[in-house]
């Protein structure tokens, strides 16, 4: 089945990843292209977010922006709204990176509503920190910790205790760390 091929092409693209980068994107591109003769939406749509991770990794930004709107694109097409929020996630990550603040955090918005009527309670959280990050990198320190506060009113709705624990250390770190920085410190020793 050449649905499977592409598949598994994708995730060995996603195993190699971190540990060799230029097999990772030729996994990543033949699955594509695989998923592109085979009309394979879905496999094309992850090839063109691996690929968007492994661009971004390399610091290709604007490949890696290209890559994602292109996942994005196709995730929209055939209504995967899971595959939607991970690329709007994608997108803002890499807005992030290269300081695109203001560019970031609609894509951030757009993803937390996603979330939030998914009731993906982690994935939500995550945003709000995000969010939460962009807002503080930006110096608009009282819209940051709001989102960081929105985030942790968020993790307590994560079902999974480890998950739920991850994403509070996460957050508490950043929003301990805000308010370290605004000299808030006192509250900072809460967090």
């Amino acid at each position: 089945n050449p649905g499977d091929q592409v598949d598994a092409l994708n995730e060995l693209a996603w195993d190699y990843r971190k540990s060799n980068v230029t097999l990772a994107k030729k996994l990543a591109v033949e699955a594509l292209e695989t998923a592109q003769i085979e009309k394979y939406d879905q496999g094309e749509a992850d090839a063109f977010s691996r690929l968007g991770v492994l661009f971004r990794s390399e610091g290709n930004n604007e490949e890696a922006l290209q890559a994602f709107h292109r996942s994005l694109d196709i995730r929209r097409e055939i209504g995967h709204e899971t595959g939607e929020g991970n690329a709007l996630g994608s997108i803002g990550t890499t807005l992030l990176r290269i300081g695109e603040y203001e560019r970031a955090i609609p894509r951030y918005k757009e993803a937390l509503v996603i979330f939030a009527s998914l009731e993906n309670h982690q994935k939500a959280a995550h945003n709000y920190h995000r969010i939460g990050v962009c807002f503080e990198e930006n110096k608009t320190f009282d819209s940051a910790g709001f989102y960081y506060r929105q985030g942790l009113i968020e993790v307590d709705q994560i079902a999974s205790d480890t998950a739920r624990l991850e994403t509070n250390l996460l957050i508490w770190n950043s929003l301990g760390s805000l308010l370290w920085h605004t000299e808030k410190l006192d509250s900072a020793r809460h967090y």
